[in-house]
């Protein structure tokens, strides 16, 4: 008989504890990327689940994430599981992790004269996020090479080589005085 109020006790702690769970355990919200890209952030993946079950469609989403600033943005979860709301807030990070584009005016490969000092034609550098950031490019001149590098506002760094060849590849123009 002892035995039976022991067991009693078991089950009665049990459906306790999961009475509790199922009132005061949130749902797990799995973002896709917390980390957003700025060309990503607009179309945000989740899933809420909890205890196994997906919540998702139960699941509402409020907060604007501006896409055209670099930022933390706060977004609210609600989920509706029986007669308990749950409500939570996740931060997600907009960052830029495009690296900017060099684009070298001229050629890749140029010949320069021997004895001769080359002129450098330069080159842009554009960025998703900042725009143009020529004036930022960094020039650094080798025997062989040009060695152009350029960092944006989030650290995301490129670099780009122009190879100087040895040789003259202009041919000669042969001009004729007098008659023919």
């Amino acid at each position: 008989m002892k035995w039976m109020y022991v067991l009693i006790g078991i089950i009665v702690s049990i459906i306790v504890v999961v009475i509790l769970a199922y009132l005061f355990v949130p749902p797990k919200i799995s973002i896709k990327n917390e980390k957003a890209n700025v060309l990503h952030a607009y179309n945000m993946q989740y899933t809420v689940t909890r205890f196994g079950i997906n919540y998702t469609n139960k699941t509402t989403k409020s907060g604007k994430i501006n896409t055209k600033k670099l930022g933390d943005y706060k977004i609210t979860f609600k989920t509706k599981i029986g007669f308990k709301n749950f409500k939570q807030i996740k931060i997600i990070k907009v960052v830029d992790e495009e690296k900017p584009v060099i684009t070298l005016n001229g050629t890749k490969q140029t010949y320069v004269c021997k004895g001769q000092i080359y002129q450098d034609e330069g080159a842009k550098a554009i960025d998703n996020y900042d725009g143009d950031i020529t004036k930022k490019i960094k020039t650094k001149k080798t025997e062989k090479k040009i060695i152009y590098s350029v960092k944006d506002s989030s650290k995301n760094k490129i670099v780009k080589k122009r190879t100087l060849l040895e040789g003259d590849i202009t041919p000669p123009k042969l001009i004729l005085k007098g008659e023919s």
